[in-house]
């Protein structure tokens, strides 16, 4: 292995080198269109293009000192992927505190579940709260028409939303919570209870029939996006220790690589 151990950094950098070209083209692409000048577009090529960016020098780094036996680009490669390394184990470690809490209220008779952002980890409360933030996923949410996707409305029109299986942020953003007491009527419209029954919470406050505003402005809205991204990261934790693994091994093989340049320069030399 030790021998064949600049091939296959090699190899695997010059697939990661390809990989990276679509990577940046589809950044560069999306920040030419329109919905790039939104902030929602600038969410997804800014990090796709850094992405890009990053796999395309970690991997011009490792392919020439590892073909080409530049000792220096592999101590910089190796460099890269120890910081790459400790990354994802802070990653890791930090995934499983802010997801360790989490879970919706099923309702009696319902089709879906509600969320309180009260059930969720302080840091995510926290992250989900900051106005910034908080508008970036709100503009994704409009832009991309959110709630008017699927058959959400189509069930409310049909008299049969209650048994819809709504997804979180379906349940959290799409509708009033129940506690605000509306009636539902056709085509996604909801009328207010009379002031004796009416909720002054602020969701219930919050809530718009129109279909550019519905709740995404609520609390309920924030929850369900927070149990999303919950579930999200808890996939991305097992993806990052598939991701820590095959680093560890390149990094293996990058440090044989290196040590086999060594040796090469000394065998030169001693003929020399």
């Amino acid at each position: 292995m030790r021998k064949i151990s600049n091939a296959v950094v090699g190899v695997l950098n010059s697939l990661t080198l390809l990989l990276s070209l679509p990577v940046i083209g589809a950044a560069l692409w999306l920040s030419l269109r329109a919905a790039a000048s939104s902030e929602c577009g600038r969410l997804l090529h800014l990090p796709l293009l850094a992405v890009g960016a990053a796999l395309f020098v970690t991997s011009l780094l490792g392919l020439v000192g590892s073909f080409f036996r530049v000792s220096g680009f592999l101590w910089a490669y190796l460099a890269v992927l120890s910081l790459v390394i400790v990354a994802a184990l802070a990653f890791a470690v930090m995934a499983l505190v802010v997801t360790n809490r989490g879970i919706g209220r099923a309702l009696s008779g319902k089709g879906y579940e509600e969320y309180r952002l009260g059930h969720y980890s302080h840091w995510l409360r926290r992250w989900v709260h900051e106005w910034k933030n908080w508008k970036v996923i709100a503009s994704c949410l409009k832009e991309g028409k959110f709630c008017r996707r699927g058959s959400i409305f189509a069930g409310i029109m049909a008299g049969l939303f209650f048994r819809q299986n709504l997804a979180p942020m379906q349940s959290g953003c799409c509708k009033p919570p129940k506690y605000c007491k509306f009636k539902n009527m056709n085509n996604a419209t909801w009328t207010i209870p009379d002031s004796a029954t009416a909720s002054s919470a602020p969701d219930c406050l919050a809530w718009s029939n129109d279909l550019h505003e519905l709740c995404y402005s609520c609390s309920s809205c924030k929850a369900g996006v927070v149990a999303v991204l919950r579930r999200g990261w808890k996939k991305l934790i097992i993806a990052n220790l598939v991701l820590l693994i095959v680093v560890i091994v390149i990094y293996s093989l990058s440090c044989c690589a290196l040590s086999n340049n060594r040796r090469r320069r000394h065998v030169t030399g001693a003929h020399t």
